[in-house]
């Protein structure tokens, strides 16, 4: 995959946790449908089938996911962050960073329940 070096665990701000969450990318008048692969308290790591470009102010909206199961009576979380590298992935489509930018209380609290959520992924028993 092309794209920016990895960065470093050490070097990163917050953690990054691997999720696996159905997402709708809002750029311009575009929505793409695509797949949040990692999330941390900074960003996004998504997996689109087309490219959006790098800089460009979008807005990903997504249910949170409870066991592979969209919570009950959930409303969809909608984060606006900016790209910062979208890159062609070896297994097709295209992978992009999005910075967030900041959240209101009632979004950063649900936000935060993902990470949560993230961080401690249920026993796998």
């Amino acid at each position: 995959m092309a794209g920016p070096p990895p960065v470093p665990p050490s070097a990163r701000k917050s953690p990054r946790y691997a999720v696996r969450i159905g997402v709708e990318v809002r750029h311009g008048p575009r929505t793409i449908g695509g797949t949040l692969l990692d999330v941390s308290a900074g960003g996004l790591g998504l997996h689109l089938p087309s490219p959006v470009p790098e800089d460009a102010p979008v807005a990903v909206s997504f249910f949170l996911v409870i066991d592979e199961v969209e919570e009950e009576g959930g409303i969809p979380l909608s984060l606006g962050g900016t790209v910062t590298w979208c890159a062609e992935a070896d297994e097709g489509g295209h992978r992009c960073g999005i910075r967030l930018g900041e959240l209101a209380p009632s979004l950063q609290q649900h936000f935060d329940a993902l990470l949560r959520r993230a961080a401690h992924p249920p026993d796998a028993t």
